[in-house]
């Protein structure tokens, strides 16, 4: 491992520690986590939503819901899942916490290109992320491909 692995790992470690989560050690191949397990069992996928706003919006987000959660045990991890303001500290592990356990809880995270994405840092290892962007725009940068690398993901 070079640096940036054993940084990461290292990080990735600590913030686990602290919000009382697993810490899997890097499987020795990627997989899917779900194929080893009950095949009856809807993979887990989560969508780190994006509103919109000045910038780019994820789109119709009942309409992907519905189609989705035909296939998977679908999430959107949106606004409640992102605020990490809160009257208190003890507020505002909790509102973290919660987050970082469904993001860990997925088999695949699913994403628009963009920041959000990064959010696949604290996926298990052995998880997949699939990032959706466009021929237009931002095609030659490489975020999910090298954030999947460093976090043991398939891409």
């Amino acid at each position: 491992m070079n640096f940036y692995d054993n940084f990461w790992l290292g990080i990735k470690e600590i913030i686990n520690k602290i919000y009382d989560l697993p810490v899997a050690p890097p499987p020795s191949s990627k997989t899917k986590r779900w194929s080893e397990s009950d095949a009856s069992r809807k993979p887990k996928v989560v969508w780190p939503w994006r509103p919109g706003g000045r910038s780019r919006d994820d789109g119709n987000r009942e309409l992907l819901h519905r189609i989705m959660s035909e296939y998977f045990d679908f999430t959107i991890l949106d606004g409640p899942d992102f605020k990490w303001h809160g009257p208190n500290s003890s507020a505002r592990y909790q509102v973290s916490r919660s987050a970082l356990k469904k993001i860990q809880s997925a088999d695949v995270m699913v994403g628009l290109f963009g920041a959000n994405l990064w959010n696949s840092l604290h996926m298990l290892s052995g998880s997949i992320l699939i990032e959706l962007k466009s021929p237009y725009g931002y095609c030659g940068n490489e975020n999910g491909r090298t954030l999947s690398n460093h976090n043991h993901l398939s891409f």
